[in-house]
């Protein structure tokens, strides 16, 4: 069989690495292939893995972190992450034409997926930024459209321009910033005709192969390129927390008091960035195209 060759967008390799190190307890210090002979668990790591220079010898690659490793060992890790879970039949895979059942009973916390399907990224950074130039942008084009003697264009980007002003963009920019600004969306269509089954996660810049901007210049807005993603799906409980988080006998302490503020603001925060199925939350390990 033909190895894949994996083009990764996104790899969270310290969740990987902390999943292979507790799968993978036991294996052998090396194993062979007819390519040549790579680091399996312990050994001598600096005489097999020359890039990671300063690792102890008898280190393992499955705990060990240093600025010097290069990202070819994360896609080897990852690798050999995926061939565990798969040994131990953990990891679900979705495709379009599968006949997985889309109901809220078939996901539970913590179940890997392997999801092929339409991506979309969304960077609240860079939105907020390009909400901030576009009156003037948009006056601009009026400008130049006035200017070459297009002069219906131009009227109606002064029109448009008029109804951005009226939209309240520096309110919306407000809200982005308090509840949005630091995060990066990225949402998972596995079924073209049923756009209402969604995977909804959140992607930690720390990881990106690929600046979310050059993502967007390279495909668009909806990504549509066989990417494969592995996801955990993390889901929460409907039970009301409130009879926990009541004030006790002393309701003039100040800690108490502030701790009911902190739970108002919990639940405005919950309203704006929870999700709730057919919507399935989920923390992305990796993403991905296969060559």
């Amino acid at each position: 069989m033909k190895n894949k060759i994996r083009d990764f967008v996104y790899l969270d390799i310290e969740r990987t690495r902390s999943i292979l190190a507790q799968l993978s307890e036991g294996l052998p210090n090396e194993r062979n292939s007819q390519t040549g002979r790579e680091v399996g668990g312990s050994g001598d790591l600096e005489a097999n893995v020359p890039f990671l220079v300063h690792a102890t010898a008898g280190a393992d690659y499955r705990y060990v972190r240093s600025v010097s490793e290069t990202k070819s060992l994360h896609d080897h890790i990852f690798e050999r992450c995926l061939t565990e879970l798969d040994k131990v039949d953990l990891v679900t895979r979705l495709t379009e034409g599968d006949s997985f059942d889309w109901d809220e009973s078939s996901f539970y916390d913590g179940m890997f997926i392997l999801v092929t399907g339409i991506f979309k990224i969304v960077d609240y950074k860079y939105v907020v930024r390009q909400m901030a130039n576009l009156p003037s942008i948009v006056r601009l084009i009026a400008k130049i459209s006035l200017k070459a003697g297009q002069e219906s264009t131009s009227k109606e980007y002064k029109k448009k321009e008029t109804e951005f002003k009226n939209l309240g963009l520096k309110e919306i920019q407000q809200v982005i910033e308090e509840f949005y600004s630091d995060l990066t969306r990225v949402r998972i269509f596995p079924y073209r005709d049923d756009p209402q089954c969604v995977f909804l996660g959140d992607l930690d810049k720390e990881y990106y192969r690929y600046p979310s901007t050059t993502l967007s210049a390279m495909y668009g807005s909806f990504i549509d390129a066989g990417w494969k993603a592995l996801i955990q799906v993390h889901k929460s409980n409907d039970v009301a927390f409130t009879r926990f988080t009541s004030i006790g006998g002393d309701a003039s302490r100040l800690e108490d008091q502030v701790e009911k503020i902190a739970d108002s603001l919990t639940d405005i925060t919950n309203i704006t960035q929870s999700v709730t199925f057919p919507s399935v939350a989920f923390t992305p390990l990796a993403i991905f195209r296969e060559l």
